[in-house]
């Protein structure tokens, strides 16, 4: 790998702003699709909690840390807790990822070959829309903390640049936790910029930790603290995680989230290009800047910029290691991987002769299909939202508008959507409709959003079913999904036995289907 390129101080924005463009147009397409069944839902019906009035961890469950909800919810006060503002909010830290990625590589590979990276990472982010936020949010923080490493290397008030990478790391934990790792790896980077601990490690650790500090006693004075840790740390590092993973790194085929309907035709080889990037790809890259750091141990120059980055590469792949191992997770966390790797890549391409540019142009195809797969613009009908009753996508009038969801889910939202113009009382989608409340425009009612058998806590259920009792919820409209094939170490899901809430409805209510949904109705 090759050491740092300094971009012209023309091209340090122009490139980023480039690459920033073309991931708006793979946004915007997207803005109005949702599914019944996402799971930025809960993060987003947290929000509306939270917009109402209530705090989380006190009021409701949450398993995450409170800066996404905070965030969201101050921006539905602001504009209104709608689909396309949702998409709109995690859209704009996409836009702010990719341009880092761009930004940071400009030191790597040159500027226009980074705007490429970039992009090619961030076409696919749109297609993980219904992911949960603040994913998108905490990897873009950890790609700010890690231009603001790079920029103390050669910054004339270095320290000024570690306090912006300890803030930046602050704000990724208190999106996601499991950022820890990356966050880690960060110090470790600041202490081989500068190995002076006083000014680098230390300032960049105090502005980490101030923050942090903060929303403690924030959680504290709003009494929500106890729970925050039994919720949130615990459940999350416990529960979740034993839940969620999947066997590493040996068997592809099960990164198999990528052939979700968004992915349409490019989900078909999407698997193994993940795979091979955002798996495979990162072992490799921590291998060589391990080998890289041990070779510059003894020098006494500027480590070069490369195993900086990697360093953070490899904290960015342990993040998903520790909790989730899908290829959302994966790919989120490549971006400065996919950076390493395109380094010996342009290196191999200029020194190519040209009759080795003539060999490659006939090898023209394969590279097409190989990019595809890396591609979700190969899209064809399901870009098209119809409203003939025909096509992949259907289009659905709400009262904020019309948004566009699958064909076997639209006849569910028009009814839903029928359903409570036409009933009052407290209304709840469960145990996993979450996104209706965002469709309908109904502040949750109740504290815990999503119910999966084995993965959500037992007190959490009873803790819904006792909220429901008192307040009381009304109507339940149940939808469900089986969930036996994604998370096989749940034996809840592979026995098919009623749930807990399941037994919890056939006592306090009752069926009465209506407009074509299951609907159970309170007991009188």
């Amino acid at each position: 790998m090759s050491t740092q390129l300094r971009p012209r101080p023309a091209t340090a924005w122009i490139w980023p702003l480039v690459a920033i463009a073309g991931e708006a147009i793979t946004i915007f397409p997207r803005l109005r699709w949702i599914n019944i069944y996402e799971d930025q839902a809960v993060l987003s019906g947290q929000a509306m909690q939270v917009a109402a009035g209530q705090v989380p961890y006190r009021d409701f469950f949450a398993a995450i840390p409170p800066g996404a909800i905070f965030m969201y919810a101050g921006y539905y006060k602001l504009v209104g807790a709608t689909v396309v503002n949702q998409r709109l909010l995690t859209g704009l830290a996409m836009l702010l990822g990719v341009g880092l990625v761009a930004f940071i590589g400009q030191r790597l590979v040159g500027p226009a070959w980074a705007a490429a990276v970039g992009l090619l990472w961030g076409v696919w982010l749109p297609v993980f829309e219904e992911f949960s936020p603040y994913h998108f949010w905490s990897v873009s923080l950890i790609l700010a903390m890690t231009a603001a490493l790079l920029a103390a290397r050669s910054s004339k008030r270095p320290i000024a640049a570690f306090v912006l990478a300890g803030f930046a790391a602050s704000a990724a934990l208190i999106m996601l936790q499991s950022s820890l790792p990356a966050a880690v790896a960060g110090f470790v980077v600041a202490w081989l910029i500068e190995r002076r601990i006083s000014r680098s490690v230390f300032p960049m650790l105090v502005a980490m930790v101030i923050p942090g500090l903060v929303v403690l006693v924030v959680l504290g004075l709003l009494g929500a603290l106890p729970a925050f840790f039994t919720d949130t740390v615990v459940y999350t590092f416990q529960t979740f995680g034993a839940s969620q993973a999947l066997p590493f790194p040996w068997q592809p085929a099960l990164l198999h989230d990528t052939s979700f309907w968004e992915a349409s035709i490019g989900a078909l080889w999407a698997i193994a290009m993940h795979w091979l990037l955002a798996v495979v790809a990162p072992v490799a890259v921590a291998v060589l800047t391990v080998v890289a750091l041990w070779r510059e141990r003894r020098a006494l120059g500027q480590v070069p910029a490369w195993p900086l980055v990697g360093v953070v590469a490899v904290g960015l792949f342990s993040s998903v290691l520790v909790v989730h191992m899908s290829d959302q997770n994966f790919w989120l966390s490549c971006p400065l991987t996919l950076l390493l790797v395109s380094i010996p890549l342009k290196r191999m391409l200029a020194g190519l002769s040209p009759s080795r540019v003539a060999a490659g142009v006939a090898a023209a195809p394969v590279a097409v299909i190989y990019l595809a797969g890396l591609s979700p613009l190969v899209l064809g009908y399901a870009l098209v939202c119809h409203t003939d009753g025909t096509g992949f996508l259907r289009e659905v009038s709400t009262p904020n508008g019309s948004i566009c969801t699958t064909f076997d889910s639209a006849p569910i939202v028009t009814g839903v959507l029928k359903f409570t113009s036409q009933h009052d009382g407290a209304l709840a989608f469960m145990p996993l409709g979450a996104s209706l409340y965002q469709i309908t425009g109904r502040v949750p009612p109740v504290p815990v959003l999503f119910l999966l058998p084995g993965v959500t806590p037992p007190a959490e259920v009873a803790r819904t079913e006792k909220a429901m009792r008192s307040l009381p919820v009304v109507w339940v409209i149940y939808y469900t999904i089986d969930f036996s094939k994604d998370l096989p170490a749940i034996q809840q899901l592979q026995d098919g036995s009623p749930s807990q809430f399941d037994q919890f409805l056939l006592e306090a209510y009752q069926r009465d289907d209506q407009d074509g949904l299951v609907v159970f109705r309170l007991k009188s």
